[in-house]
């Protein structure tokens, strides 16, 4: 036996005394050995160290995947399903296709809020343009001349995905020169496979034109970005509604998932398909889950089986 070993051994049977006595109601005179004992010989403190950092060592390795999990099988373009903890250290736990570049529609407005915050303030002013307005769709129901706060228009703009108010929100600096900021972000962030080129992601009239393209990892980054830096964005992105606004995402209402959601975007183009990004919190409320849908027939529900695939197929506590 080495002297490292019997060290912890030593340690070890310090530490089972003193929760011995602990448990049989003589604490204090526990505490008094056990650290008498540390006082006297400095190599039981070095392994009761040692000790601590492989326990913290285990616990940041959970969740842990647990044996004969059944593959998911998913039929969207992408998937993911990424973990943060409260330090920022990530690790996926369900991936299919997460660094393709693939168009991202109205999830495309997680990055137009970015951007709008960080060169807006949320009392600035708009005046809503006829450009605005005649942008595809009219959610939000804004009208040419009214003046809307930025923090108005964001909420028309993320609980409703309104491509007016994404026009409108660029139109304060410059279409051109928003959407330069939404590009130079993505590059300051490191997202690879992002690209820009439409504030709102609708589809170009052009049956061959370019699309706004990300991957599922990096609309995860983007929007643990947002939590950590603006969480006032995903503070919108939680709420079912807002007076006459209702929000596009059907899962805000569902409640069957043991932690709650901090929020979510939806996405729809003919090209791009549903796409969905939902973060939730993580169990025991040590971070949180970020999961992304891109080009799925059924967005909502391969939602569902990604999340309650994460629940079952991992453990949470040893």
């Amino acid at each position: 036996m080495t002297k490292n070993i019997r060290v912890f051994f030593t340690a070890f049977f310090f530490v089972a005394i003193a929760s011995l006595l602990v448990n049989n109601g003589a604490s204090k005179l526990a505490d008094f050995f056990f650290w008498n004992e540390l006082a006297t010989d400095s190599t039981l403190l070095t392994a009761q160290a040692a000790q601590q950092k492989l326990q913290e060592q285990a616990f940041q390795s959970l969740p842990l995947l647990k044996k004969n999990v059944p593959a998911l099988e998913l039929s969207s373009r992408a998937a993911l399903s990424l973990i943060i903890d409260a330090k920022g250290n990530a690790r996926a736990l369900y991936e299919k296709n997460s660094e393709v570049s693939l168009p991202i529609a109205s999830l495309t407005k997680l990055m137009t809020a970015l951007v709008a915050r960080e060169n807006y303030s949320l009392q600035d002013t708009i005046l809503i343009s006829k450009n605005a307005v005649e942008k595809e769709e009219s959610f939000g129901n804004l009208q040419v001349g009214e003046k809307l706060s930025v923090e108005n228009l964001l909420y028309v703009m993320l609980i409703e995905s309104s491509n007016d108010a994404a026009v409108a929100l660029s139109e304060l600096m410059g279409e051109n020169a928003f959407l330069g900021r939404m590009n130079s972000k993505a590059k300051n962030l490191n997202l690879e496979h992002t690209f820009f080129v439409d504030v709102a992601g609708v589809d170009p009239a052009e049956s061959n034109g370019l699309l706004n393209r990300s991957s599922a990892m990096d609309l995860a980054i983007i929007a643990s970005y947002l939590l950590e830096q603006y969480p006032e964005v995903f503070h919108i992105l939680s709420l079912k509604e807002a007076g006459s606004l209702i929000n596009t995402n059907e899962l805000l209402s569902y409640t069957q998932w043991p932690t709650p959601i901090l929020g979510g975007k939806t996405g729809w183009t003919p090209r791009a398909n549903g796409a969905l990004l939902l973060v939730l919190e993580s169990p025991k409320k040590t971070g949180y889950l970020v999961n992304v849908i891109l080009g799925s027939d059924a967005r909502f529900e391969e939602m569902k089986q990604l999340v309650n695939w994460v629940f079952r197929s991992y453990s949470w506590t040893f």
